[in-house]
C-alpha cells in the first residue's frame, strides 16, 4: 500500500491581545493543512483506499460515480509541477505528452503557481517488491491535495509510457481491469512475473462502452511475461485480429477521448445539490475558500468556462473583480444561507453561464439555471474589492513585504495569501462586528507579526 500525504502542521500567529480569539497560519512559510488522502497501489494505478469494494456506480473510465464532484479535475484544468529531475529530453516528452492530450480531449495542463490541489511529477524509484516505477494517481480524489504521477528509471524515456500515465491522472483505469474483461480476453496468471500478478487486478466498478483492445491504456499481449515467447493477455474467439493492437503507445484511442469527453464535458449539468443543507452560517474556513477560488480559476481557464489563458489574472495581476463578484458576492451569499459548499459552487457555476462572455464562448451549449439563495451575511462587494486592492498594494510597499508583484505569485493569483488574510483575518473581524478602518488595522499588524515582514524590516 502506497500513502501520499498532503497535510502539513500549520504555524499560528496572534493578533494581539484585544482580539486574541482570532488566529490566523502564516502563508508565507506552509501550505495549510489539507486532509491526507490513503492510496492502494494496484499495477501503476493509485486509487484511493476507500473507493475499492464500495458498491457505488462508476463509469468506464472514471474514478467514481460521474455525479459526484470526485474523481476528475475541476473544469479539466490540471496546474501541474515537475519535481524530478528529469533530463531536458524528459521533459520535452512530458510536454508533448502533455499537449497531445490537450489537443484531443477538453483538458488543460496549467503550470502550478501555489495552488494546494495540483500534479506532482516525480521520478522515484521502483518501490521494493514493484514492478515498475511508473505509476499515478486515477483522477483528482479530493480537491485540494497533492495527486502523484511517478514516472521513474527509463519511464520518461517513452513517450507512449507518458501519455497512458497521464491518462490515468486524468480518470482513466487499465481497460483490461474492467469488470467485463473476461468476456473479450483470458489472463494467464500462470505466466506473470510474481511482482506483477497483482498487475491484472479485475476491478468491479460497472462499466459503460465498448471493450478497447485499441486504448493507450490497455497492456500489450505479453505484459509481464514469465516466458516472453507466450502471452499474457489472450483474446477471446472472434476477437483474435486485435492480439497485435493491444498495448499500443502511439497516443490515446477514439474511445480513449470519448471516455475523457464522456467525464469532463458532462461537468457543465444542473446540481445534484437542490436545497440548502444547514442552518445559515457565519463561520467559513480559509482552506474552503482557497479551494473555491482555485475551482474558479479552473472554469475561467476550462474549455467549457470562459476560455481565458490567464485565468483569473489580468495583464499579469489578479481579477480582483472577478474574485469579487463570484467568491464574495455570490459564493459567500449562498454559503452564508445554509448552501453546501458544492452547492454554492454549483450556483457560481450557474451563473457564469449565463453571462455574455461565457455565451459567446460556448454558442453550443445550454446555460444552467443557479438555484436561488437569500444570503444571510450582507457585504458589498466594492468593500471586499477596495481591501484585496490594499492588501495587494501593502504587499508591494516599501513598509509591507517589499513584493514587486504584489498578489501575484509565478504570474497567477496567490490565492494563498487572499484567503489567509482576507477571510481569516478581514472577514473574521467584519462578521465579529469590527469596522472596515479597525479590520484592515489588524490585518495590517498580522502581516507585520510574521517572519517574512521582519525580516524585510
Amino acid at each position: 500500500m502506497t500513502r501520499l500525504f498532503a497535510a502539513c502542521v500549520a504555524v499560528f500567529i496572534s493578533l494581539g491581545s484585544d482580539h486574541a480569539a482570532t488566529t490566523i497560519g502564516d502563508p508565507h512559510l506552509r501550505p495549510p493543512q489539507q486532509p491526507e488522502v490513503d492510496y492502494t497501489l494496484i499495477d501503476d494505478q493509485l486509487i484511493p483506499t476507500e473507493l475499492l469494494g464500495q458498491p457505488v456506480s462508476h463509469r468506464q473510465a472514471a474514478v467514481t460515480d460521474i455525479r459526484t464532484a470526485n474523481g476528475y479535475w475541476d473544469f479539466g484544468v490540471v496546474p501541474f509541477h515537475i519535481t524530478g529531475d528529469f533530463t531536458t529530453a524528459e521533459r520535452d516528452r512530458i510536454a508533448a505528452a502533455m499537449t497531445g492530450w490537450m489537443s484531443v480531449a477538453p483538458v488543460v495542463f496549467i503550470e502550478r503557481t501555489n495552488e494546494v490541489g495540483y500534479l506532482d511529477i516525480t521520478k522515484d524509484a521502483a518501490a521494493p517488491g514493484s514492478a515498475s516505477p511508473c505509476f499515478s494517481a486515477v483522477g483528482q480524489f479530493r480537491r485540494g491535495t497533492r495527486v502523484r504521477t511517478n514516472l521513474g528509471g527509463t519511464c520518461a524515456a517513452s513517450l507512449g509510457i507518458v501519455y497512458h500515465e497521464l491518462g490515468h491522472l486524468l480518470g482513466l483505469y487499465h481497460e483490461q481491469s474492467r469488470a467485463d474483461r473476461d468476456d473479450y480476453v483470458e489472463i494467464d496468471l500462470s505466466n506473470v512475473q510474481a511482482n506483477a500478478v497483482g498487475n491484472f487486478t479485475k476491478l468491479t466498478f460497472p462499466v459503460i462502452g465498448a471493450y478497447d483492445f485499441e486504448s493507450v491504456m490497455h497492456y500489450s499481449a505479453f505484459a509481464f511475461a514469465i516466458d516472453p515467447s507466450k502471452p499474457v493477455i489472450i483474446p477471446r474467439p472472434g476477437y483474435a485480429s486485435f492480439a497485435s493492437l493491444m498495448g499500443q503507445r502511439v497516443g490515446p484511442s477514439t474511445i480513449d477521448l470519448d471516455a475523457l469527453a464522456f467525464l469532463y464535458n458532462g461537468q457543465l449539468r444542473a446540481s445534484a445539490v437542490t436545497r440548502p443543507t444547514t442552518a445559515p452560517i457565519s463561520v467559513f474556513s480559509r482552506d474552503e475558500f482557497i479551494v473555491a477560488m482555485e475551482r474558479l480559476n479552473a472554469l475561467y481557464r476550462s474549455r467549457y468556462g470562459l476560455q481565458r489563458a490567464a485565468g483569473l489574472s489580468i495583464n499579469g495581476s489578479p481579477d480582483f473583480l472577478g474574485i469579487a463578484q463570484w467568491i464574495f458576492d455570490v459564493y459567500l451569499g449562498a454559503r452564508s444561507s445554509g448552501w453546501s459548499a458544492d452547492g454554492a459552487f454549483d450556483i457560481v457555476t450557474a451563473a457564469i453561464t449565463r453571462t455574455d462572455e461565457w455565451r459567446a464562448k460556448n454558442p453550443t451549449r445550454t446555460p444552467l439555471t443557479p438555484n436561488a439563495y437569500q444570503a444571510s451575511l450582507n457585504f458589498d462587494r466594492t468593500e471586499f474589492l477596495s481591501v484585496m486592492n490594499r492588501l495587494d498594494a501593502f504587499y508591494r510597499a516599501p513598509e509591507g513585504l517589499q513584493r514587486p508583484n504584489g498578489l501575484s505569485l509565478n504570474g497567477g493569483p496567490d490565492f494563498i495569501g487572499i484567503a489567509t488574510w482576507i477571510f481569516d483575518v478581514y472577514l473574521a473581524e467584519r462578521l465579529r462586528g469590527t469596522s472596515e478602518t479597525a479590520a484592515w488595522t489588524l490585518t495590517e499588524n498580522a502581516i507585520r507579526s510574521t517572519d517574512e515582514w521582519r525580516r524585510k524590516h
